[in-house]
């Protein structure tokens, strides 16, 4: 199980979500897409009982996902550019916006090992969602 200091406060201190070339990549979590905010509550609440702690699960709703797209693309200088070049990063984080346009909130699990992501995805395969996404060390998992 992920501890407080492996929670998001641990790894998120300022509140905004990690980056690499100025893309998104929250490494050890998993973020996934819920069709809207009670969904994505109920959720938290069944990855809660699952075992994860209070800081280890966090729900956005639309809004608050559209203004950190926002904010992540316009923060993304050269690098950012360049990595959506060379990586999938760009690709998955302009999804995870065109999802939050649309309506969805957004779960975040910290699930920095397997078998916190196999607890999550568990959780998540029974809600049925879809389009979630493990940022591992140097790899980012379609669950």
């Amino acid at each position: 199980m992920a501890s407080e200091s492996g929670s998001h406060a641990a790894h998120w201190p300022d509140g905004q979500p990690p980056t690499s070339f100025g893309n998104l990549y929250p490494k050890g979590d998993i973020i996934a897409p819920a069709p809207d905010l009670s969904t994505a509550e109920a959720i938290a609440d069944q990855l809660r009982g699952s075992g994860f702690g209070e800081g280890d699960v966090v729900v956005f709703d639309a809004d608050a996902a559209v203004r950190t797209s926002e904010e992540l693309e316009r923060r993304r200088g050269v690098l950012g550019r360049l990595g959506a070049i060379f990586g999938d990063e760009h690709d998955v984080a302009e999804e995870f916006a065109h999802f939050a346009r649309d309506g969805f909130a957004f779960v975040v699990v910290h699930a920095p090992n397997d078998e916190a992501v196999a607890r999550a995805r568990t959780v998540l395969r029974a809600n049925g969602v879809t389009h979630a996404r493990h940022y591992g060390h140097v790899v980012v998992t379609d669950l």
